[in-house]
């Protein structure tokens, strides 16, 4: 399968500008973190209990193995409306189906791998310490996005 030639389009648009070139990344790249930071926030202690996987059906909205789970619901509640701001910022009113469903499948699989990656990271780094309860909820408190990429 051959793929569109994307790099062609943004040589054609290479005098727009490094602000009008990174608009659409500087409006969603936030959204993305902030609304991966809330849901481990939120759930970590469920989070950190379950296997990778358990994120996943929560991200989209639906499980092959049953019904979600409260806790899946309330992920995919918080998770779905960034997905409709992405897709606005991508000017979803002009994507074809094929374009809107890439979209939205890499912005899901990229919110799946930062929860993934911060679960992955809260476990090791809390085992190595031996936190109590108490010092993992301070911990929890100070938890924000550090920086852009």
């Amino acid at each position: 399968m051959k793929l569109p030639n994307i790099i062609s389009r943004f040589q054609k648009k290479k005098d727009q500008g490094t602000e009008e070139l990174l608009s659409i990344s500087r409006a969603v790249e936030p959204k993305l973190n902030q609304t991966a930071l809330e849901i481990f926030s939120a759930h970590w202690a469920e989070l950190v209990q379950c296997p990778n996987d358990y994120i996943v059906p929560a991200v989209w909205g639906v499980g092959s193995g049953g019904p979600l789970t409260d806790t899946q619901r309330e992920i995919h509640l918080r998770v779905e409306p960034m997905v409709r701001e992405v897709l606005k910022a991508f000017g979803s009113e002009n994507l074809t189906e094929s374009q809107r469903f890439a979209i939205t499948f890499l912005v899901r699989d990229l919110v799946i791998s930062k929860i993934t990656c911060m679960i992955q990271m809260f476990s090791i780094y809390v085992g190595e310490r031996n936190l109590g309860p108490e010092q993992v909820a301070a911990l929890l408190k100070t938890l924000k996005v550090q920086g852009n990429a």
